[in-house]
């Protein structure tokens, strides 16, 4: 019986000294439950979430497609766009994150599949002759307007570079 008491002691002190390793003191008006979210220089900026062009997007045909067979397929995802280009104002997002919401482009899912995993981005994008920066800073310029998205879209059939 004795043993069992020690024992219970034993974890009554462990329990404690965990509790106090995971208290920490905050600066007044502090919220400790709040995530935190890096402010320095040299610190990643948070991601830019848009929902709303996230669904128009999705409400596009696939570009690829449109492009390489004049024909407007539906039913596609939206797919991020992880290339750099300081021309266009586009970083690299970093490894295992999603860049911007809007550096998007409408793709069926085969064709999302081979951009990302056959082929890969430059090379996905250089065979279909777009630009692909060039496109999804138009296509955010007209978010949530289905004519315009489409007019862009259709433009890449004249030449590769959306109007």
């Amino acid at each position: 019986m004795t043993r069992l008491l020690q024992i219970e002691a034993q974890i009554a002190a462990l329990k404690a000294e965990k509790k106090a390793l995971r208290t920490t003191t905050f600066a007044p008006g502090r919220n400790p439950h709040r995530s935190y979210k890096p402010s320095g220089e040299g610190q990643r900026a948070p991601r830019r979430h848009d929902n709303a062009h996230l669904a128009w997007i999705r409400r596009l045909p696939c570009v690829a497609t449109y492009v390489s067979t004049g024909r407007l397929v539906y039913g596609c995802q939206a797919a991020h766009l992880r290339l750099s280009s300081a021309r266009h104002g586009k970083t690299d997002p970093g490894m295992q994150r999603k860049p911007d919401d809007m550096w998007t482009t409408p793709l069926s899912p085969e064709q999302h599949r081979i951009q990302g995993d056959v082929k890969g981005e430059a090379r996905f994008w250089g065979d279909l002759g777009v630009d692909p920066f060039l496109l999804c800073q138009r296509l955010h310029a007209v978010s949530g307007d289905d004519a315009a998205g489409l007019e862009v879209i259709r433009s890449l059939r004249s030449g590769g570079s959306p109007q």
